[in-house]
């Protein structure tokens, strides 16, 4: 579509309305009608025949570092058995250097055949030379193996946190699945061994949600680490004047304090 002059899209209905046309000047949504009303001198045409034209997409809730990461990072969703996510984690594990850490996303115990979740042990069996972490796919629960309880300060004695809990073998020891705020011991610390999703990465995966005709998000963000990423919101803000789509930013913490940070933070990034 030509920035510089007007342009109008002929389709055969515009979602909404009984017109089939729209006028877009300077990028944005001059007037809407039937074609036959407007004047197509001086004017781009762009026909798109047996199309409707719908308004931009939203989404309320999308984690955009999440996506990023879960596209462009470990992903485990297909896997179907202990095995095959061993292979998958080996794999992975054998294009980055030894004893960095590895995150994962997108676990998925129900299409295991185990029909669980694995524990420490079942991970330290798959990778044991290196810290690694697995999120479930609804970012609510991970599992992490003996190296990144230990990284993590997460002994046989650890408490369960506010707000979460750590699952437990049957001597009362964390057994590696770790749920809600639990995951915060493991995946802060994790989070600041890891290499930072690139810019690029991550407009390139919100570029792709715009081509499947979103144009506004409200992503939630962590101030600490999250899917492996470190500081989600510094990351979000560093990236505000690049976004390819309007975001509305909603921030969750666990102390009020950390709420008062973000908003200054966010009150300094201005609108953009």
């Amino acid at each position: 579509m030509p920035a510089d002059r007007p342009t109008l899209l002929f389709v055969d209905r515009v979602a909404g309305t009984d017109h089939d046309a729209v006028l877009v000047e300077s990028g944005k949504i001059a007037a809407v009608g039937s074609a036959a009303s407007f004047e197509t001198r001086g004017r781009a045409v762009d026909r798109y025949a047996g199309t409707t034209l719908i308004a931009g997409l939203g989404d309320a809730h999308f984690h955009p570092l999440g996506f990023t990461a879960a596209i462009s990072r470990l992903n485990v969703a297909r896997c179907a058995s202990f095995e095959e996510l061993a292979e998958k984690i080996r794999r992975a594990a054998s294009g980055i250097p030894p004893g960095q850490v590895l995150i994962g996303t997108r676990l998925n115990d129900d299409a295991l055949a185990e029909g669980r979740l694995p524990t420490r042990t079942d991970l330290d069996d798959m990778v044991g030379d290196r810290p690694v972490m697995l999120y479930r796919y609804c970012g609510h629960v991970a599992v992490a193996n003996t190296a990144a309880l230990e990284l993590s300060g997460v002994g046989p004695d650890a408490a369960d946190p506010d707000g979460g809990s750590l699952d437990r073998d049957e001597d009362g020891r964390p057994n590696g699945i770790l749920r809600e705020t639990a995951i915060s011991l493991c995946g802060d610390v994790l989070g600041q061994r890891t290499g930072d999703l690139t810019r690029q990465e991550v407009l390139d995966g919100l570029s792709g949600l715009v081509g499947s005709g979103l144009t506004r998000l409200g992503a939630i963000v962590a101030t600490g680490g999250f899917f492996g990423v470190r500081d989600e919101l510094d990351q979000l803000i560093d990236l505000a004047p690049d976004l390819p789509l309007h975001v509305s930013v909603l921030v969750y913490a666990e102390t009020a304090a950390q709420i008062e940070h973000a908003a200054e933070r966010l009150s300094k990034a201005g609108r953009r």
